[in-house]
C-alpha cells in the first residue's frame, strides 16, 4: 500500500489550518508545514500534531530583496540618480513557490519512496481519502488531481456538510490538490 506525505505553505492562516489539520491529519505519513519563523500560532499548532513538521522560509522573492528606501535614497530617486528597480516595491510578493520547494527538497530526501501531495491549507479532505486513493494503482510519472471541489458558505455548513457550492472543472483539475512520485519536479519561485 502507498503511503503519502502532504505538503503545504501556509503563513498567518492558522484558524483555517487548525481545521484542515484536525480533519486531514490522520490521512498522511507526514505533513510538512512551510511557515514563517515568527509565524508562533502556527508553529504552536504544528506542534500539537506528532505526525506534522514544520519548516520555514521568508515567503519573499528574490527581487524583493533590494536597497531600502531612505530620505537619501528618496532624494536620489526623484533626481532619477537612483533607478526604481534598486528600491524595494511598496508591496511585497509572497513568495509561495520557494515555500513550496523547500518542503519538496526536505520530503524527497527523508521520504523518498513515498507519494507526494500538495494541498492548499484550506483544503479537507474525506477521511476516507487514503482508503480510495490505495484502491487505485498509482503510476510514478502521473500528476494526479481533482476536478470538482465544494464551497461551504459558513462553518456551521460545513459541520454539517450542507449548503455547498459544487465546483467542476471540464478540462484539467484544481491546483490546490496535486499528488505525485517524481522527485525531479520542483515548484518555481
Amino acid at each position: 500500500m502507498n503511503s503519502f506525505i502532504q505538503f503545504t505553505a501556509c503563513t498567518g492562516y492558522s484558524k483555517i489550518l487548525e481545521i484542515t489539520l484536525n480533519a486531514n491529519a490522520h490521512l498522511f505519513k507526514k505533513i510538512i508545514i512551510v511557515t514563517k519563523e515568527d509565524d508562533i500560532n502556527t508553529i504552536n499548532l504544528c506542534e500539537r500534531f506528532e505526525n506534522v513538521k514544520t519548516l520555514f522560509h521568508n515567503f519573499r522573492l528574490p527581487e524583493d530583496f533590494k536597497m531600502p528606501l531612505n530620505n537619501h535614497d528618496l532624494k536620489r530617486l526623484k533626481e532619477g540618480t537612483l533607478h526604481p528597480s534598486k528600491v524595494i516595491p511598496p508591496v511585497n510578493h509572497f513568495n509561495r513557490g520557494g515555500a513550496l520547494q523547500i518542503a519538496q527538497e526536505y520530503i524527497y530526501s527523508n521520504f523518498p519512496n513515498d507519494f507526494y501531495l500538495h494541498l492548499d491549507a484550506d483544503i479537507v479532505l474525506p477521511s476516507n481519502f487514503t482508503d480510495v486513493i490505495s484502491s487505485h494503482e498509482l503510476k510514478s510519472n502521473v500528476l494526479y488531481g481533482v476536478r470538482q471541489r465544494r464551497d461551504y458558505a459558513s462553518m456551521n455548513d460545513f459541520n454539517l456538510r450542507e449548503n455547498y457550492r459544487v465546483y467542476n472543472k471540464s478540462r484539467g483539475f484544481f491546483g490546490f490538490f496535486q499528488l505525485y512520485h517524481r522527485k525531479d519536479v520542483f515548484y518555481d519561485h
